[in-house]
């Protein structure tokens, strides 16, 4: 008597249960198809491409390379950014700069109390090959006015030649890494992935990623779930390997803490992805919504993250999205 007892008292615990999570992941394999690949003029990457639902997404994380490089925040693993002191003109580009000031028609520079020969000859110095950190200082305390603006046509030219500095920087991250972006693409702050994503595509936002969630079967229960992990299978799905395609690698990103160092953690373990949509904390906090997948859940987590620490951005794998035409 007390075993029926048991069972019956067992049987609405199970048919309160949604079937689904007791079964893993239902759902139609006629929503999803691999279509065209896209070839990304940019740089000539080319990304494979499967379609789910209504929206069509790249089965590999952005791999393009912003032309500053990780002075705008696309780097690659364990990559430190490079900061505007680590970039230096030439002394011909700095004498040239000094020389342009120096020519600048808005400006009087006699009337001003520069002796021009002065400027003249110390440009020169650095021309040939003397450190220009001393000139720079003479005319800092000997010619306040023309610092000032020669201070300003440095520092533009000293932005242009960002790239050529960029590139080594990152290659030199990469020899250490092993070449982590053929295989798992770059990581980015939100706003270099905003810059990043190629025309025609889109930094997919919280509701696309809960479209490919539903497409998967995921409960509307469990989509609308934040700060946990969610669902009864759909981050398996999603994994290298996977019959859906959507091919995820679990690249790690540099995550948020309060250190100005870069913390580049759980490579192999974890995927982060950037969406496009931001929630307002409070007056001075913005966060923004990530996915992650991870090689020990099949679920995939909701929650959100700070943009940057006040050192540094937090910088995620991105993976590009459309609708279908």
């Amino acid at each position: 008597m007390k075993k029926w007892i048991m069972i019956l008292v067992s049987l609405p615990m199970l048919w309160a249960c949604d079937s689904n999570e007791m079964t893993g992941p239902v759902y139609n394999p006629a929503d999803i198809q691999v279509v065209d690949s896209f070839l990304d003029v940019r740089d000539q990457q080319k990304y494979g491409c499967v379609q789910i639902g209504d929206r069509i997404w790249m089965t590999r994380n952005l791999a393009y390379y912003l032309p500053n490089g990780s002075y705008d925040d696309c780097c690659t693993w364990g990559e430190k950014k490079l900061e505007l002191e680590d970039v230096t003109l030439s002394g011909e580009a700095w004498s040239d700069c000094a020389l342009a000031t120096l020519d600048d028609p808005a400006y009087d520079w006699v009337a001003e109390g520069v002796d021009v020969d002065d400027v003249r000859k110390r440009a020169g110095y650095v021309a040939m090959g003397l450190p220009a950190a001393i000139q720079l200082q003479w005319f800092q305390t000997h010619y306040p006015t023309f610092y000032e603006v020669f201070s300003v046509r440095l520092n533009e030219a000293t932005l242009a030649v960002i790239p050529e500095f960029a590139r080594p920087h990152t290659e030199e991250a990469e020899s250490d890494n092993g070449g982590y972006s053929s295989e798992y693409g770059f990581l980015y702050s939100y706003d270099a992935a905003c810059k990043a994503v190629p025309e025609g595509w889109r930094l997919p936002t919280d509701e696309d990623w809960k479209a490919l969630e539903r497409t998967l079967g995921m409960s509307e229960r469990e989509i609308e779930k934040m700060h946990v992990w969610r669902g009864n299978g759909q981050g398996d799905l999603l994994k290298y390997g996977s019959q859906v395609g959507f091919q995820t690698r679990l690249g790690g990103g540099n995550v948020f803490d309060l250190s100005k160092s870069p913390l580049y953690i759980r490579k192999e373990e974890n995927a982060y992805f950037w969406t496009a949509t931001k929630i307002q904390e409070n007056d001075s906090i913005t966060v923004g919504v990530i996915r992650s997948i991870a090689l020990f859940s099949d679920q995939i987590l909701r929650t959100t993250t700070r943009l940057e620490n006040g050192y540094r951005a937090m910088m995620f794998s991105v993976r590009c999205v459309k609708d279908v035409n």
